[in-house]
């Protein structure tokens, strides 16, 4: 008898040891997971930081290495090897990394990366040695570039469970975010993120860069030139912590300067045309992308971005908080629809008959988008609310409306029996939709 209380006695000393031992190996490991995630994440940031430094006034970091996959690769290699300055666990297995390299090594490394990947345009040399050392110049603010990054462990992505621990500390306490774990919350972050981006880029391709030409008309010009305007607005700066909603939204805003969004273009336009590209729309040769300011009374683009987390990243799964994890507004019938709007102008007279239509003409479209925008600022969102009351309570929506409106398309022009001119404009939905929906 005593003999055997005593093999029971070790037999559970073992399996307690043997289980504790197991514990503190995969707690160890999810660990070690968590920070090789954010450490990837806090790599991917640096590299979007480094691409948008300034070489000159009209030329980023990222233009150089658009020149060859060769070069890219050289670059993202470089960064992997910087220094990891902070990691930092929370309670939910959330690890943050922060990572951390001097401007001047990437200063170095850009020319050393030069030198070994010599591009020539034309039997000429298109970069130059001293033209990386502009970037210190540019940016005299910064002796140091950081980047932080986010992750969790796989197994905690895979695998979830019951257990409150397992829940996001960030968001334990907000309404609507009760057992949303550490992977659902990055999730819906990146959700917001990427839908911010989105709804600023509608904006941009709104503006308008000429009379009867917008910055959708000279991205259409190539698919290269809207991967690279595409590639810049992905970098465009956050402007917000991610706020998190009692409905289960994440909520984050972005911005760029009108000013910037120039700069882009001009780089773009100087590219191509550096690279001999046949225009198939002839005035896109000398567009002045300057005009855009005469045309928008907005200097700053601002857009907020949504996100969700996924459902089975939620631990509480009752009906109440299903209900509210998977809260995806639909899309209102108005918002894929498509407005019209006439506009006519009388021919002035004493004046030259083509400068008397031109300036009918003119006339016409002003009288087309201000019936437009009678129209837009009509449209009902519920009951009790219509757009103008948007736009009469939130600034940031006021000017993103008005550069919307400037994006009406003239779909006809024609000469009535009386000699006035008629104008038709239209102009989708959508794109307001995305204007209203974080206010919606």
């Amino acid at each position: 008898m005593k003999k055997l209380l005593t093999t029971l006695i070790l037999g559970t000393l073992m399996l307690f040891y043997g289980t504790s031992s197991a514990l503190a190996v995969n707690e160890a490991q999810n660990k070690l997971l968590a920070k090789r995630a954010a450490q990837a994440d806090a790599y991917r940031n640096l590299a979007e930081t480094v691409m948008g430094f300034n070489i000159d006034a009209n030329t980023y970091v990222r233009d150089f290495v658009a020149e060859s996959d060769q070069i890219q690769t050289d670059l993202n290699t470089f960064l992997k090897g910087a220094e990891v300055t902070n990691v930092f666990y929370l309670p939910d297995g959330t690890c943050e990394v922060t990572v951390s390299m001097t401007i001047q090594q990437i200063v170095t490394e850009l020319q050393t990366i030069h030198r070994a990947r010599y591009v020539y345009i034309k039997g000429r040399r298109r970069w130059r040695l001293r033209d990386f050392d502009q970037i210190v110049v540019h940016h005299p603010q910064l002796t140091f570039v950081t980047a932080k990054g986010s992750g969790v462990p796989r197994s905690s992505a895979q695998n979830i469970n019951t257990n409150k621990s397992n829940e996001s500390i960030v968001t334990a306490n907000i309404p609507g975010w009760e057992g949303v774990t550490p992977q659902g919350r990055l999730m819906a972050e990146r959700a917001a993120k990427t839908d911010a981006v989105r709804n600023l880029a509608e904006t941009v391709y709104g503006l308008r860069i000429t009379s009867q030409t917008y910055v959708r008309d000279f991205v259409a010009e190539s698919d290269q030139i809207q991967t690279m305007l595409d590639q810049y607005i992905k970098n465009v700066k956050q402007i917000s912590p991610y706020r998190y909603t009692p409905e289960g939204i994440c909520e984050v805003d972005v911005e760029v300067s009108v000013q910037d969004v120039i700069k882009q273009l001009k780089t773009i336009h100087q590219d191509i045309v550096r690279r001999g590209w046949r225009w198939r729309t002839v005035e896109h040769r000398t567009i002045n992308f300057e005009e855009i300011i005469g045309y928008t009374p907005i200097k700053i683009i601002r857009a907020t971005g949504s996100g969700v987390p996924p459902e089975k990243y939620r631990q509480d799964r009752s009906p109440t908080s299903a209900g509210l994890t998977s809260f995806a507004p639909p899309t209102p019938a108005w918002a894929t629809s498509t407005i019209q709007a006439k506009g006519t102008g009388i021919q002035a007279q004493g004046i030259s008959p083509a400068e008397a239509y031109l300036s009918a003409e003119r006339a016409a479209k002003i009288d087309a988008l201000r019936n437009l925008s009678e129209q837009i600022y009509g449209v009902r969102i519920t009951s009790q609310t219509t757009v103008r009351d948007f736009v009469t309570q939130y600034d940031e929506v006021s000017a993103n409306v008005t550069a919307f409106l400037r994006g009406a398309r003239e779909i006809e022009t024609r000469e009535l029996p009386d000699g006035s001119i008629e104008v038709v404009v239209e102009l989708p939905l959508n794109g307001l939709y995305q204007i209203l929906k974080p206010r919606i």
